[in-house]
């Protein structure tokens, strides 16, 4: 449950499936149908002339083509990459600011406003993030020069819509029969120390309560129950919603 980094690839029990960068699987058709619908101007692209995107969209291709056999399709730019994977991402710059953003599927705010941003910009509402730019240059330095990293954050969420755009994503009901899902983020940093850039991979997974095991189900409980009051509210989790996931996680452990 802690948004701890660790080197890419590590083992988190699925094999060779934890060593892809693009992590296809049976959902590939629905996470291409909602990139599909999402608004183009909800993408962005500054400075398209940085060797740092052309390195970025060659190593993805490549990437694509060595770990995936039955893959088809050219890319050529962000846009068509875009369309072919399952991740989101986004592209930042060794002097720190945000050049490309492709998210499709947020959890409750808006990439679109982050195009141009610096990495303390972008990470300000995070609870207990480093606020000093020397700090923020620091980790952004990290991005560029180390790694590939891996890290999972969560949240839970009423229902199993992908989009949770603030303004035209799709919210359910914590009333509703089958609420109740564990949301989470694989976050994956790619450096490019020579094009001094990195890239950061993001896919969301959604997880019924109810497909948790007996430790699963215990784990988000005792992370629900001690969610400090800051991160709560971060993830757009009042005392309320957390109350109702930690009772209907307790009602399918019966």
């Amino acid at each position: 449950m802690r948004a701890s980094l660790k080197p890419h690839p590590s083992d988190f029990g699925n094999k060779d499936y934890d060593k892809l960068y693009f992590q296809f699987d049976v959902n590939r058709a629905r996470y291409l149908r909602g990139k599909d619908k999402t608004l183009k101007s909800r993408y962005g692209l500054i400075e398209p002339n940085l060797r740092l995107h052309k390195a970025v969209v060659s190593w993805c291709r490549k990437k694509l083509q060595s770990e995936h056999q039955s893959y088809w399709g050219s890319v050529q730019d962000y846009e068509t990459l875009s369309s072919r994977v399952q991740e989101d991402f986004a592209v930042i710059t060794g002097d720190d600011q945000v050049v490309a953003v492709y998210f499709s599927f947020p959890s409750n705010w808006a990439p679109e406003r982050l195009l141009g941003l610096s990495f303390s910009e972008v990470h300000h509402p995070v609870p207990n993030f480093p606020r000093s730019a020397k700090e923020s240059v620091a980790m952004v330095k990290a991005m560029v020069n180390k790694g590939p990293y891996v890290r999972f954050v969560w949240t839970v969420s009423p229902d199993s819509h992908l989009d949770h755009h603030p303004e035209y994503g799709v919210f359910g009901s914590w009333d509703s029969p089958n609420a109740g899902y564990i949301r989470v983020e694989r976050q994956i940093t790619v450096p490019f120390p020579a094009e001094n850039g990195a890239l950061f991979l993001v896919r969301t997974y959604l997880t019924p309560f109810s497909r948790l095991s007996p430790d699963q189900n215990a784990t988000l409980v005792k992370a629900l129950s001690s969610l400090p009051e800051d991160v709560a509210s971060y993830k757009g989790l009042s005392q309320s919603v957390v109350d109702k996931a930690i009772n209907l996680l307790k009602v399918m452990d019966i």
